[in-house]
């Protein structure tokens, strides 16, 4: 229809009425890219919202897992603490039975920090990077780095604790069910030892002090990645709320 009527108005000469006709196509132009604009916009908006949401889920569960690592770590290092004084009085009391099992069975049994990384990895596959401002994605970038040095040295730590570990379990013999979890403490009718033998052996008893001082090692660099997930979970909580806009 337009289209006829610029086609008119050039047969006729009339250069004001094409003139016109044309500033009305342009101004339609804009207006449909504007609205596009818009439309985009808006996606973007809540598209951010969601993710922003997703990784507070993904730090929440991170936070609560490394948070449990670190109260696990600490308890297994005051076992073994505990453990270690008891070896070197060679006397286990009976109310102490249990906690000396546990020490014995745990030894080395410990989880180093974590990161749930389904958002980021998604943000990064999907090339939505973008949605994040750039002061959270250096912090997430930071996360990412810390855990990807974690990871690296899982095998230089299992390295060093695998043969304190099997020294242990070659003086120890652990009869647990098959649906016991693997890092839950044990009662002492499930371990068999001999006391005065493990009182006597130095080895022994020093492997299991270094994996009481690893235990607090891990205890604290969970603590450590905690008070950091906590501090960009507080950024993503802002963004959320609107006290941090992009």
């Amino acid at each position: 229809m337009l289209l006829r009527s610029i086609t008119k108005h050039v047969n006729d000469q009339n250069w004001f009425a094409v003139a016109l006709d044309f500033f009305i196509v342009v101004v339609g132009i804009l207006i449909a890219l504007q609205i596009a604009n818009w439309n985009d916009a808006h996606r973007d908006r809540s598209d951010q919202t969601a993710y922003l949401e997703r990784l507070a889920g993904d730090l929440d569960l991170t936070i609560t897992t490394n948070e449990n690592n670190a109260k696990d770590a600490r308890a297994a290092a005051a076992r073994t603490a505990g453990a270690v004084d008891m070896l070197e009085q060679c006397a286990v009391s009976v109310d102490a039975k249990d906690d000396f099992a546990s020490a014995l069975y745990l030894a080395g049994r410990l989880n180093m920090p974590i990161l749930v990384t389904d958002t980021i990895e998604e943000l990064s596959g999907a090339g939505r990077g973008g949605l994040i401002d750039p002061e959270l994605r250096a912090a997430l970038n930071d996360l990412l780095e810390l855990q990807k040095r974690a990871d690296e040295n899982r095998f230089s730590i299992s390295t060093w604790t695998a043969p304190k570990v099997a020294l242990i379990t070659r003086s120890v013999r652990f009869r647990v069910s098959d649906n016991h979890p693997p890092s839950h403490p044990v009662s002492a009718d499930e371990a068999t030892f001999d006391l005065a033998a493990l009182c006597e052996d130095d080895a022994f008893i020093n492997a299991l002090a270094a994996l009481g001082e690893y235990a607090r090692i891990i205890a604290m660099s969970n603590e450590l990645r905690v008070t950091r997930l906590r501090d960009v979970r507080r950024m993503v909580f802002r963004r959320l709320t609107g006290g941090q806009q992009r």
